[in-house]
């Protein structure tokens, strides 16, 4: 009689045991699925855009959360105004302070490139994609087709010795924007 209390003792704890292992990764993947969306939160706040024309084209960069970004990078190529001998170039902004903008123009752009390709009096810039790291520490991409994690192709993978540096940015504007998406 005892022996069969004690089977049944295990049996009900094997049975207690499984449901708690379910019930603690459910909650694991909701807090994964929580922490995925407050990091995109934050990267969904940080934004590129293009004004102007030829030769007095302006580059737009604004982060409208409350958390700064580092390692801010657009992948371009330059191009003469015929689209003819495209030549790629990456350009490095070091961080953009939370709840802030920069505008950089294109005379900064073309000089800070003629420092790693030669750039010629006809070509224009055009930004393929913008890339960054998010205050958790993530590689985020941002492109025509929107927002992606980067993975092993981001940033901190790439020659950074290839890429020109903005060494002398603009002072960043207050976002006439900025929350922290709750």
């Amino acid at each position: 009689m005892g022996a069969v209390a004690a089977i049944g003792g295990l049996f009900l704890t094997a049975i207690a045991t499984y449901y708690s292992a379910a019930v603690s990764q459910s909650q694991l993947e909701q807090a994964r699925e929580d922490a995925d969306r407050n990091s995109r939160r934050q990267a969904a706040r940080v934004t590129w855009w293009w004004q102007g024309g030829a030769g007095e084209g302006r580059l737009h960069v604004m982060n409208r959360s409350p958390d700064p970004v580092t390692a801010v990078g657009f992948h371009t190529v330059f191009f003469q105004t015929r689209l003819r001998n495209p030549r790629a170039v990456r350009f490095l902004v070091p961080a953009l302070p939370p709840c802030a903008g920069i505008v950089l123009r294109e005379g900064d752009l073309e000089k800070a490139a003629a420092r790693v390709v030669p750039v010629r009096p006809d070509d224009r810039p055009g930004i393929v994609f913008m890339y960054f790291t998010d205050g958790n520490g993530n590689s985020c991409v941002r492109d025509a087709n929107g927002l992606e994690r980067a993975g092993s192709s981001g940033p901190r993978s790439w020659d950074r010795k290839s890429a020109a540096l903005i060494e002398s940015l603009p002072t960043a504007m207050t976002a006439a924007v900025c929350d922290d998406g709750q």
